[in-house]
């Protein structure tokens, strides 16, 4: 890990929005993506990766792709539904039991 922690903030919307500065004042280093491409560039250099999308197309392949890289802390934000929908589309896409209990999910405020 760098001196700087780098964390990977896959989504757009208001939590991101106010994340990535709440995390430059904790001194880290926050990469905003929002494309699956955008994950796959950033994703090696970053410490922890945060899911705050709720884009089919984005928020499991991301989360795949973190677990897949050994990615320190992966949490992914979401509803039961959402989190269900994930799970089945990690566990459909070779995502194994052992790496899903790495997920911290759900994150966030438990309303």
């Amino acid at each position: 890990m760098t001196d700087t922690a780098a964390v990977l903030v896959v989504g757009d919307g208001p939590v991101a929005a106010a994340l990535v500065p709440m995390l430059e004042t904790l001194g880290w280093s926050p990469h905003p993506a929002t494309t699956l491409p955008e994950v796959e560039a950033a994703l090696p250099a970053c410490d922890a990766v945060v899911v705050l999308s709720h884009h089919e197309e984005v928020d499991a392949a991301a989360i795949a792709a973190a677990l897949a890289a050994g990615t320190a802390y992966v949490g992914a934000m979401g509803s039961r539904r959402t989190q269900a929908r994930r799970r089945e589309w990690l566990l459909a896409h070779g995502v194994d039991e052992e790496a899903l209990a790495s997920l911290h999910a759900p994150i966030g405020l438990d309303l």
